[in-house]
């Protein structure tokens, strides 16, 4: 099977809506997650904000008259910039792989 679609022809190639492309992602520039490995209270810190923002979204999820939507939105968005903080200052787990595959990286970006 092969990663990607071929391109379209025929009679739909000059449809009033363009296909979507379908290209292959490159690996090599994709860049991987970082795992962080937090202390307990940065742990509960995280569950406590991720708790908060579901009783957020759930709790104005069905309200038909909205009072402040804005509000809500601005709430929304210090929380979840709180819990992206907490997360950066967990430590980076470096595995070995990506260890190797930054010296291996460095030695060919010399050359």
């Amino acid at each position: 099977m092969p990663p990607f679609a071929p391109p379209l022809t025929g009679p739909l190639e000059h449809s009033a809506a363009p296909a979507p492309e379908i290209t292959p992602k490159a690996s090599a520039t994709a860049a991987r997650p970082v795992r962080r490995r937090g202390s307990l209270q940065q742990g509960r810190a995280l569950e406590a904000l991720g708790h908060a923002v579901e009783y957020l979204v759930d709790s104005r999820m069905f309200l038909i008259d909205q009072t402040n939507p804005k509000a809500d939105q601005e709430a929304l968005g210090i929380l979840m910039r709180l819990s992206r903080e907490v997360f950066m200052e967990c430590p980076e787990v470096v595995t070995l792989w990506t260890k190797v595959e930054r010296l291996c990286r460095r030695s060919f970006a010399r050359r």
